[in-house]
């Protein structure tokens, strides 16, 4: 239960500052939630045994037996709202499982996407992602949860693989 409670404190934690600025929007509760959910999940998994907290781009990110979790709110547990950051995407490639299908051969990279690809080497190279996707909104509050090895494209597809 360490996982879905870490989400539910994020949620409970986001909810409870969107409360104190009483705001139309939802921005509050939005980046409350982007920071909490790497917080909450990695206090809940740092007191396991050989668990180590490294930083992913300023955030905690829990590190157990050579798997990373990665905490990612979504649409639903197989896309993400809207397309993901480049970084996600590229984080992802790296350290998730080998893709069930090859990228297509096609235009070379970009300087930024080079650039990029180089800056996610940030976890020692047999890291594996375990990618901890969720829904979450303001009003209902975590309604799907699931956690495992996943490929997210730069559409914001997640393909789920089993026993990976």
């Amino acid at each position: 239960m360490l996982i879905p409670t870490a989400i539910c404190n994020a949620h409970q934690r986001a909810a409870s500052g969107h409360a104190g600025v009483a705001t139309a929007t939802l921005e509050a509760y939005g980046c409350g939630l982007h920071a909490a959910q790497f917080e909450e999940l990695a206090a809940a998994l740092e007191p396991l045994p050989g668990a180590q907290p490294r930083s992913v781009r300023g955030r905690a990110v829990i590190v157990l037996d050579r798997h990373a979790f990665y905490p990612m709110r979504v649409g639903n547990v197989g896309k993400t709202n809207g397309r993901p950051s480049p970084f996600r995407v590229e984080f992802t490639r790296r350290y998730g499982p080998e893709p069930l299908q090859e990228p297509l051969e096609g235009m070379p990279e970009t300087p930024e996407e080079i650039a990029l690809r180089e800056g996610v080497g940030v976890l020692p190279e047999d890291t594996r992602l375990v990618l901890v996707a969720y829904v979450c909104a303001l009003q209902t509050g975590l309604t799907e949860l699931r956690w495992g090895r996943a490929e997210l494209d730069k559409a914001g597809t997640i393909t789920w693989h089993r026993g990976s």
